[in-house]
């Protein structure tokens, strides 16, 4: 056979004869926070952050390491990195080792052979429409699976003017069938807010040129063309000569198109351009690299998000909807066109994205040295209470370098929703404790404390305190005002008249009262204790 290709994906995959699982496994730099409402566990962490092992001297916040072998005797060992901290938590970070070790079966027989023409290909099908799916508003259900996405690549020529990083990056384009200008994904039905005014993309960091060299290659990844989602060659099967070859040489190896996906739509609808009922993704060729036994070679990419943040995509989207001239645009001129308007304000999430892409950069090149902010409390516990909800932390962050103390955020109705600082203090005012006496009788709140440092040690937004991720303390559960006042019925008690109720009657009858007028006395309300 001319080429053998093995693939994981897009829509199957062989984990006993192709690509065969060794282990998966999560570091963390220390476990996620305990978080109890009313006693009971109220965090998301609880199922979606098992560490499986602590290491403090992990530079990144948690790190997933899986190994695979596969069919031709070649071992794959992909590290993903995650940061929290708030300049560096929009993108993770992908490091892959493919080795040469000879091992075929889950057996661990081997084979070994020198390896020739090698590429690494990734494949990326981004569809931005979800939001206005679920929510009914979308031009078409094929929004869902990315039909209208629009793909576009750059840095292929390392020595073109200009030229500052090789990366791709992908976004909700205009979708033929909108009653509107759809550009971010505005919801014209309801208020106007942008659903999607975002992009994301990946960013290669580092390709080595060879296995005897391990210098950055710029001219790495070799092939970026799109890929149709349906009618590119998807297909897997390690025994079909014709398939493979189709998939190495069509996607694996074709090199860079002439004309982009993105350019190829323009300013048009992305959803007919081409003949892919499934549309179009990115696709990403390393190499061809040459592997003798025992060699190896290494791929590093950050796969990032930006743009427009969910306020300003309300604001922006609402100022839309209403369509009150003139609208100001993100350089400060005016314009009476609301699309013009809204569209610039979604095009300045590009800008959003280079720069995350040039801090995976930086961060990359330091080896991970970035600073990192206070780690967040180990314990939050919220009480619901009778006239107050109460907050109490652990101690732990006060250790860190920089500390300068606490904020704390609420939310009322919802978890996924906008936060609003309530409390905060700083080194010399420090609590770990606060009651929260604005909440009000019949509202769900869910509530996050983060701990923050003193600004000294931010190296590009230098002042700005470094603050823990909001994640790792947030609830999922709502603590209200349990009980009405003390001055309510339900605070109250009836209890038994202390009088001499015998002695009470006879006076009445005496003095001539109502008959019956004593029964009222043999009870008296007073205030319940506790």
């Amino acid at each position: 056979m001319p080429h053998k290709v093995l693939a994981v994906g897009t829509r199957g995959a062989d984990p006993v004869g192709e690509i065969m699982p060794v282990s998966f496994k999560m570091l963390g730099r220390f476990r996620a926070p305990t978080v109890i409402v009313d006693g009971d566990p109220a965090t998301e962490n609880r199922l979606n952050d098992i560490v499986d092992e602590v290491d403090e001297t992990l530079k990144a916040d948690r790190m997933i390491v899986n190994v695979l072998n596969t069919a031709i005797g070649l071992t794959v060992t992909r590290r993903l990195l995650a940061f929290s901290q708030q300049d560096h938590d929009n993108y993770f970070v992908y490091e892959y080792v493919f080795k040469n070790t000879g091992v075929i079966d889950n057996k661990g027989a081997t084979d070994p052979k020198n390896l020739t023409g090698l590429i690494f290909y990734f494949q990326y099908r981004y569809a931005l429409g979800k939001e206005p799916f679920f929510l009914g508003f979308a031009p078409s259900n094929n929004v869902d699976w990315g039909r209208n996405t629009v793909n576009q690549v750059v840095g292929t020529n390392p020595g073109a003017p200009g030229f500052e990083f090789r990366a791709q990056y992908s976004w909700y384009g205009r979708h033929s069938q909108s009653t509107v200008d759809d550009f971010g994904a505005p919801n014209h039905v309801v208020d106007g807010r942008l659903t999607s005014a975002r992009y994301v993309g990946t960013v290669t960091l580092h390709a080595d040129k060879s296995a005897r060299d391990k210098s950055d290659d710029p001219l790495q990844p070799r092939t970026t063309f799109y890929i149709g989602s349906d009618t590119g060659p998807q297909a897997s099967n390690q025994f079909d000569p014709g398939q493979m070859t189709r998939k190495y040489v069509d996607a694996m190896s074709k090199g860079h198109a002439p004309v982009t996906h993105a350019d190829l739509v323009g300013d048009g609808f992305a959803d007919v351009v081409g003949n892919d009922a499934g549309g179009f993704a990115q696709g990403q060729g390393f190499g061809p690299y040459d592997l003798a036994p025992g060699d190896s070679v290494r791929i590093v990419f950050a796969e990032a998000v930006a743009g427009l943040g969910r306020e300003k995509s309300i604001e922006i989207g609402r100022k839309w909807f209403d369509n009150t001239p003139p609208f100001t645009m993100p350089n400060g001129a005016a314009s009476n066109d609301r699309n013009q308007f809204k569209n610039a304000w979604v095009k300045t999430g590009i800008d959003s994205l280079y720069r995350t892409f040039r801090r995976a950069l930086q961060n990359f090149k330091s080896n991970y040295a970035i600073p990192q902010p206070p780690p967040a409390p180990a314990i939050l516990e919220v009480k619901s209470g009778g006239d107050r909800i109460s907050l109490s932390w652990a101690n732990n962050a006060t250790f860190a370098p920089g500390f300068n103390g606490y904020k704390v955020y609420r939310a009322i109705g919802k978890t996924d929703t906008t936060y609003v600082e309530i409390f905060s203090c700083d080194r010399a005012s420090v609590v770990h404790a606060f009651d929260d006496i604005t909440a009000r009788r019949g509202f769900d709140y869910y509530y996050y404390v983060v701990s923050k440092d003193d600004g000294s040690r931010n190296n590009l937004n230098p002042g700005v305190p470094l603050v823990s991720s909001k994640f790792y303390t947030m609830t999922n559960a709502p603590a209200f005002l349990r009980r009405p006042a003390a001055d309510d019925l339900a605070a109250i008690r009836v209890v038994p008249n202390p009088y001499n109720i015998r002695a009470r009657q006879l006076q009445h009858r005496e003095s001539g009262a109502a008959p019956g007028r004593w029964a009222f006395r043999r009870f008296r309300i007073q205030p319940a204790v506790g």
